[in-house]
């Protein structure tokens, strides 16, 4: 295949068309490509995994857990895993809100210490949790989780309370996060980061259980990413895989024949717009109309996205068509 297409994921994402008046270069873009609605996917994890081939197993989760945990721990398992991620929920006139996990500016030391005083109160229900890394944590219970839970990309910013675990035994796990909250909230290292005037970890965002799926060779040529899920099924799917490049103007001019997948991760920097359109939106035209692309997919939703074409961006009458979704 002497063709280069390229798929654009921003993790974090909402861009809505009408109010990019911050980002006229990128409105621009977005308007002379075709809008295509896709299916139900409502977070960019779960999008990611439906990119690589994998689709939900009845009501069960994307086992996020079981395939981030392979990149952190560098170890692969058949062990039923859960994302125990520490976050911070403030407290407003509508109930509790997600605002952040690695907005927390936690170091390694911290997340140990927390992780540990975690352990030490269920050690005695067979928990096993382990933090590799500050802001992802990995919990394996005694046995599986009957919960249906929703990703961390998904609430964050949000309140909760729609998004709290489901299924048979919720109430059991809704119950679990109470008590964690309130053994974090006595946690000496959140005494000593209130003193200090940070957010505290006062509670863990259960998601993504599950265990190791079967994937097969992907159909992307290579993954180009700072967003550790997609990193992940990369590699359990032996794709090639490299770090997001500094350059994409002189990237895109060297870009390999293929398919090739970027994924942007802005979650937590209120920044996704001005990213888009400062680094990438002029370059990306430029492409389009020179021939260094073939063809251009931008996934503006988990459930929507916009398709280019070099025809498409060279139309004068592009930028006048209206937004709506298929």
């Amino acid at each position: 295949m002497n063709k280069r297409d390229l798929t654009i994921v921003v993790k974090g994402a909402h861009l809505q068309m009408d109010g990019l008046n911050r980002s006229p270069r990128l409105s621009q873009l977005l308007h002379r490509g075709q809008v295509r609605q896709h299916g139900e996917a409502n977070s960019a994890t779960n999008l990611l995994f439906e990119l690589f081939g994998l689709s939900r197993q009845g009501d069960a989760d994307f086992p996020v857990a079981a395939v981030t945990r392979v990149l952190d721990l560098g170890v692969v398992d058949n062990n039923w895993w859960l994302r125990a991620d520490p976050v911070h929920l403030a407290t407003g006139m509508g109930g509790l809100t997600l605002v952040a996990n690695r907005g927390l500016g936690l170091s390694a030391n911290e997340a140990e210490q927390l992780a540990e005083e975690v352990r030490a109160q269920y050690r005695d229900e067979g928990w096993l949790l382990k933090a590799p890394n500050p802001y992802r944590w990995y919990l394996k219970p005694k046995e599986p989780a009957r919960i249906i839970t929703h990703a961390l990309d998904e609430v964050l910013g949000k309140d909760i309370e729609q998004y709290l675990p489901a299924g048979p035994e919720e109430k059991k796990w809704h119950t679990l996060m109470n008590e964690i909250q309130i053994l974090l909230h006595t946690s000496a290292s959140n005494v000593d980061r209130e003193q200090r005037g940070e957010l505290t970890v006062n509670s863990l965002w259960l998601w993504g259980g599950g265990s190791l799926p079967q994937v097969n060779s992907s159909e992307w040529t290579k993954v180009w990413s700072d967003d550790v899920v997609s990193l992940a099924l990369a590699r359990i799917s032996k794709t090639d895989a490299g770090k997001i490049p500094i350059d994409p103007s002189e990237w895109l001019q060297s870009l390999d024949a293929g398919r090739h997948l970027l994924v942007v991760d802005r979650q937590e920097q209120g920044v996704v717009e001005d990213y888009m359109e400062q680094v990438w939106s002029e370059p990306l035209s430029r492409a389009l109309k020179g021939g260094d692309l073939d063809k251009l997919c931008i996934y503006i939703a988990p459930d929507l996205s916009v398709s280019f074409t070099p025809s498409s961006v060279r139309s004068i009458w592009g930028w006048l068509r209206p937004f709506r979704r298929a």
